[in-house]
């Protein structure tokens, strides 16, 4: 007895069949320089397709298999494809004693299930951080449900199930249907990069940084009346719900519920499509300053190099395409992104 527990249970029935996943891939590569290296860069595109991925598989049922009713294994049931470019340009050009080095980073990458055997029968599960693959959709990918606006006589939500306005709070669930969710696209940027420039003047050197990411979405915090009543976790959009006719010409946030209400009221409003935002902005993360002050310049130093520099970091969004205000990097965090700031000292002997 290894565990001293009265009893082993098999959660995953055997498969002599199980290999080790498979990837192909193709990846060509330029890289490039002028005269005196003013610009130089390279150019990196790649293809890549997975085979015999691992993920879960639906089991037949008539072989006797189920514990705590499961029905599914774990092989080599996925596939996987996606490409992508990496571009990175350099530049170093000097305009009198003023030296100027810039780095430019792309990236551009795109994947798509192309066969997953599992589907799941909770559609809560697609509404997860990492949903249920789907084929023919990115793999991190963000669902929502399609919005039908605020009911005009109480201000509960509704959406659209079967093509038909519902807001049967007790059979949704129960009945909604992949054919009723829309995949808004990827959950993760499928363009992002940097722009870093630096400039110098003899021993003064200063330097930024912009990032920007693009192409994906994110779903916003909304108000849930079950966290506001039950734990207190309040939302701004409270000011702006529903309660008197005609708002919901104005406003897309609900009443409050009436006593007893199910929790799927929040649901559908908290997924709805009204609350996926574009993710797309443009930050200014960092800048950078140093001095340096040298043995031979200043004799009376006791080391050969003393470098005095600071730092400050996430300065703030130049652009975003939201317009929400939201800082699509923290958007569920409970205050904003906070600005750092650092000044040191480097001894060089």
């Amino acid at each position: 007895r290894y565990t001293d527990l009265s009893y082993i249970q098999i959660l995953t029935p055997p498969n002599p069949n199980l290999r080790w996943e498979k990837i192909r891939m193709i990846n060509l590569g330029l890289d490039f320089a002028s005269k005196n290296h003013v610009l130089s860069g390279s150019v990196e595109y790649y293809r890549k397709k997975g085979f015999d991925l691992i993920g879960r598989s639906p089991l037949d049922p008539t072989i006797g298999f189920s514990v705590g009713g499961r029905n599914e294994f774990i092989g080599n049931n996925s596939e996987l494809k996606g490409q992508g470019v990496d571009i990175q340009l350099n530049l170093n050009q000097n305009f009198g004693r003023i030296n100027w080095t810039a780095q430019l980073f792309y990236s551009h990458s795109t994947n798509e299930i192309t066969r997953y055997d599992y589907e799941s029968s909770t559609i809560s599960a697609y509404f997860t951080s990492v949903p249920v693959p789907v084929p023919g959709n990115p793999r991190y990918s963000i669902y929502s449900l399609r919005w039908a606006g605020l009911d005009p006589e109480n201000g509960d939500p509704q959406i659209y199930l079967g093509g038909e306005i519902t807001k049967d709070y007790g059979s949704i669930l129960s009945n909604l249907t992949m054919d009723d969710l829309i995949c808004e696209g990827s959950a993760l940027p499928t363009s992002y990069g940097s722009l870093r420039q630096n400039f110098r003047l003899g021993d003064f050197a200063i330097g930024f940084n912009i990032t920007y990411k693009f192409g994906y979405y994110f779903r916003r915090p909304s108000l849930s009346y079950y966290a506001l009543f039950n734990s207190w976790t309040g939302h701004e959009e409270f000011a702006d719900r529903w309660m008197n006719p005609g708002d919901e010409a104005v406003t897309q946030v609900p009443s409050i519920p009436a006593a007893g209400t199910s929790s799927t009221r929040d649901f559908i409003y908290t997924f709805a499509d009204i609350n996926v935002e574009k993710g797309d902005h443009i930050r200014f993360q960092d800048i950078n300053f140093s001095y340096d002050l040298l043995h031979s310049k200043y004799p009376w130093l006791p080391f050969d190099k003393v470098s005095l520099y600071g730092y400050i970091n996430n300065i703030g969004i130049i652009w975003r395409a939201n317009h929400s205000g939201l800082d699509p990097d923290y958007s569920f965090q409970p205050y904003p992104a906070s600005r750092t700031f650092s000044l040191g000292i480097n001894l060089t002997l």
